[in-house]
């Protein structure tokens, strides 16, 4: 008789499931009202140079709506590590400990996955954090706010703003 796994062979529905969403991060949209807008990378390194149009409409957010996913905090931790600069890590720092981070999770890696087929299938292709970025946006329904619209704009289902355009 063949030894079975501890774990191995139950069903997936057995597992407990959360009742409610701790960190508010799941979405929950009415009609025309943007519930979560997260920060690509550029978008992030735009509003520390001060670009104004950037600058503008994050302050005109309000800090309810607005998150990074974790993926665009390791691209700016690893940016800061990298340049050495006590003083841009404690910028960084700062910043980090001041934003909601959205983390890349069994909903984010499902949706990532799909998008990835999707995109190979008509033979198109992002980056690979470009990818996880997009899967994150899109599980949670969020506007993701990038000057990067040209490989973004090949994700179905995720909604794009340029900040760095006015009017945008």
């Amino acid at each position: 008789m063949a030894k079975r796994c501890a774990g191995r062979g139950r069903s997936a529905s057995r597992l407990p499931r959360p009742s409610y969403d701790p960190e508010g991060l799941r979405p929950r949209r009415q009609a025309g009202v943007v519930s979560l807008i997260l920060l690509d990378t550029n978008t992030v390194i735009f509003y520390l140079k001060g670009v104004e149009p950037v600058v503008a409409q994050l302050r005109a957010s309000s800090a309810r709506e607005v998150a990074i996913p974790s993926v665009v905090a390791y691209e700016l931790e690893y940016g800061t590590l990298k340049n050495g600069s006590p003083r841009r890590r404690a910028v960084i720092s700062e910043l980090l400990a001041g934003l909601t981070q959205v983390p890349f999770d069994g909903e984010a890696a499902l949706e990532t996955a799909r998008i990835r087929i999707e995109l190979e299938s008509r033979g198109h292709v992002i980056g690979p954090i470009d990818l996880l970025i997009a899967g994150t946006a899109v599980s949670r329904s969020a506007v993701l706010i990038t000057s990067n619209t040209k490989e973004f704009s090949r994700v179905k289902g995720l909604r794009l703003s340029d900040w760095t355009k006015p009017g945008r």
